[in-house]
């Protein structure tokens, strides 16, 4: 006898062309969904990237209302209470909810579904930190009070998450260790890879032609960003660097693949620099596996990062890697992939002068199939974990005793 299909309510906040996303669907398309069905909730009425994917895929976006308010932090505890009262009525449904949004306020949520007595709340942590300015700007450094604040929620998120959730994933060490507690990360915290499905991201010749006649680009040295426009990405820090590149490379090309908030900032940047000509906005696509194939290096200089997904893409499709040292380190997996010191401005162009700068598509592909980032092993893993929890005991009246 078939049992019957549960269902995961994913926890996701927006579903932009992030690397959470990326995670999420890449496992969601891996799995038997005849076994298993991903239901998203989200805390903005609009169109979005994946919208169109989710009911193909038969799942459910779900909307959460609440009272929006000026206060941020009034703001925070009206959407627990709106998700408190959907856990409540849909505690039936959904045994378990995948966090993959904890971040400022995701926390707040975790506590609300431990009270309406869902049995199973997954804690997914995917940065390794978050210290950054109040306001979404590269302009502006991150201060020491600044630093100081965000250690100190970060201290409170720790304890509360690892307090009110019942599973506890990671996308690296780094991660769990920024999420969880000490005795979570001993004894409970689990390292879960962000998996791609490698054989798509294999270097085609095919894909590189085309994209290259397509933007005109055939005998261009192309370096190459996959990333959203926001502040831990470091864009203003990529093209001060690109335009120093540029002159020592005549036919040097930067392509940044993404999209956000800080697009009219990189826009400014662009055009401060002189670099109006060489630098192509390429816009969010769902098609980046193509592009890689386009590119000769991937520059990826990051202010802070869980993991990286786009790291092991580029990977699998032989690309040389130059990216920063605040990265963490499990994310290195082929030869020709360098960390740099972001502070060590010289250091990013003396890499480009001096190290071996070139692909290796067959020896990193096989690289990284061998690694354990293949999008069926880890499917398999949360697809069974799945199942497996969908029954756990009910515990909630117990846990308040």
């Amino acid at each position: 006898m078939q049992e019957k299909t549960i269902r995961v309510l994913q926890h996701m906040r927006v579903l932009d062309s992030g690397g959470i996303e990326a995670f999420v669907f890449a496992n969601y398309k891996a799995m038997d969904r005849k076994k298993v069905i991903f239901d998203f909730l989200v805390t903005r009425d609009k169109e979005e990237f994946y919208d169109k994917e989710i009911k193909k895929l038969g799942g459910e976006k779900i909307i959460l209302n609440f009272k929006k308010s000026k206060n941020s932090f009034i703001n925070v505890l009206n959407q627990a209470k709106s998700f408190y009262k959907f856990c409540k009525e849909n505690k039936e449904k959904y045994s378990v909810i995948h966090f993959q949004s904890i971040g400022a306020n995701g926390f707040f949520d975790i506590i609300a579904a431990k009270m309406a007595g869902i049995p199973c709340r997954i804690a997914h942590s995917h940065i390794a930190n978050d210290i950054k300015p109040a306001h979404n700007s590269n302009k502006k450094e991150v201060g020491k009070l600044r630093r100081m604040t965000v250690l100190l929620r970060q201290n409170i998120i720790r304890l509360l998450v690892s307090k009110n959730s019942t599973d506890f994933f990671g996308c690296s060490k780094m991660a769990c260790e920024w999420m969880y507690t000490k005795k979570i990360n001993k004894n409970k915290a689990i390292v879960v890879k962000n998996p791609i499905d490698v054989k798509k991201f294999k270097y085609n010749d095919n894909y590189r032609t085309e994209i290259r006649k397509s933007l005109n680009i055939e005998n261009k040295y192309v370096i190459g960003h996959v990333g959203r426009f926001v502040y831990s990405k470091n864009h203003m820090f990529l093209l001060e660097q690109f335009a120093q590149f540029s002159k020592i490379n005549e036919d040097a090309v930067l392509i940044l693949v993404g999209g956000g908030i800080l697009e009219n900032e990189i826009l400014g940047k662009i055009k401060s620099l002189g670099i109006e000509e060489r630098v192509i906005l390429y816009g969010e696509t769902d098609s980046v596996y193509k592009l890689y194939s386009a590119f000769d290096v991937f520059w990826f200089p990051s202010v802070y990062e869980g993991l990286g997904i786009v790291l092991i893409e580029a990977q699998a499709n032989g690309l040389p890697i130059i990216a920063s040292s605040n990265i963490p380190s499990e994310v290195k997996i082929t030869d020709n992939f360098y960390f740099v010191d972001i502070n060590k401005k010289n250091e990013w162009i003396r890499i480009m002068k001096e190290k071996n700068i070139c692909r290796n598509n067959d020896k990193n592909f096989e690289a990284v199939i061998n690694s354990g980032y293949d999008i069926k092993d880890v499917s398999n893993f949360l697809q069974n974990f799945y199942i497996n929890h969908s029954k756990r005991e009910n515990k909630y009246e117990n846990q308040r005793k």
